[in-house]
């Protein structure tokens, strides 16, 4: 007896093939599917980046605020001693409020110099000069030096002259050091407007406080 083979016209054979042949293509991607995946990488790369951007401006702020308050905190140190171990120069009130020149007890001068956001100081002995310091602020700060109000630098001058036993002559003896820092953040534009009001810090001391306290213990010394 012999086996038919099937007929390959059936309708039913030609279905099977069909569901072959769709079940054999069916691992690839659509052309739609690849341009919604870029799409969404994309997006992704983008918001990514951005975000990426603000964090290194955020740490960079963060560094430059670091640095501005060590030079701060090392500024007010070195001039708060030296105001109050020397005394005003001849012509230093002529020079103020860019220049502070002071004379010191044991012969040497110290000079204060503000040029933009830089301020210099400088040790001389004779014209000779020893030490050379700088203290470099973010761009736009500004510097300024001036003796404290009357009433104010009067009242100083009374306290010191209690402290050592006596009175002293009222005069402006207190000097104060503003610095006025810009707000404004870098890279943003001039909104002058807008710009929020600068953030000042203040330095004072009283010119001669720890010499005149020295010279008055010293004399009390039997």
């Amino acid at each position: 007896m012999t086996e038919t083979s099937p007929n390959k016209m059936d309708p039913r054979n030609r279905h099977k093939g069909r569901r072959f042949y769709g079940r054999r293509h069916r691992g690839g991607f659509t052309l739609v599917e690849v341009v919604v995946l870029m799409s969404i990488v994309a997006l992704l790369m983008t918001l990514g980046g951005g975000l990426l951007r603000r964090l290194l401006a955020a740490d960079r702020q963060i560094a430059r605020s670091l640095e501005t308050a060590r030079q701060i905190d090392r500024l007010s140190s070195r001039l708060r001693r030296d105001v109050q171990l020397g005394d005003l120069a001849e012509g230093a009130i002529q020079g103020l409020p860019s220049r502070l020149v002071l004379r010191m007890a044991e012969g040497e001068t110290i000079d204060y110099t503000v040029a933009g956001n830089r301020l210099t100081r400088e040790v001389f002995t004779g014209e000779t000069r020893q030490v050379r310091d700088s203290y470099v602020f973010p761009t736009g700060t500004g510097l300024v030096f001036e003796f404290a109000p009357a009433e104010k630098a009067a009242d100083a001058e009374d306290a010191v002259g209690d402290a050592v036993g006596r009175r002293t002559t009222a005069g402006p003896r207190r000097i104060r050091l503003t610095l006025a820092f810009s707000r404004q953040l870098a890279g943003q534009p001039d909104r002058p407007r807008a710009a929020p009001p600068p953030r000042e810090v203040t330095i004072e001391a009283t010119l001669g406080r720890l010499r005149i306290a020295e010279s008055a213990a010293a004399g009390g010394t039997p």
